[in-house]
């Protein structure tokens, strides 16, 4: 039987490999098993989370916005051309 995408692809095939390796380790204890996957998927989601915190805190000011046409600078609500002040 053929293996549908995803799961048809490299990564999947190496991450089943690293699965069963684990699980040859693996005592029979599932819980232990279990907090320690939680554990790990908790950290990954926190440093994620901030990660995402950084590039949301982008503080929008519509007074820095400009507006420009084959960049010529022009005035946002009518798009006429103006003169451009840095």
């Amino acid at each position: 039987m053929k293996s549908e995408a995803p799961f048809d692809s490299p990564a999947y095939q190496k991450y089943k490999e690293l699965v069963d390796k684990e699980r040859a380790n693996q005592s029979d204890n599932i819980t232990e098993t279990i907090y320690q996957l939680g554990y790990k998927i908790d950290n990954i989601l926190t440093k994620l989370i901030s990660q995402l915190d950084i590039v949301t805190k982008d503080e929008f000011n519509p007074a820095k916005v400009t507006c420009s046409v084959d960049d010529k600078q022009v005035d946002c609500d009518t798009w006429d051309e103006e003169e451009y002040h840095a």
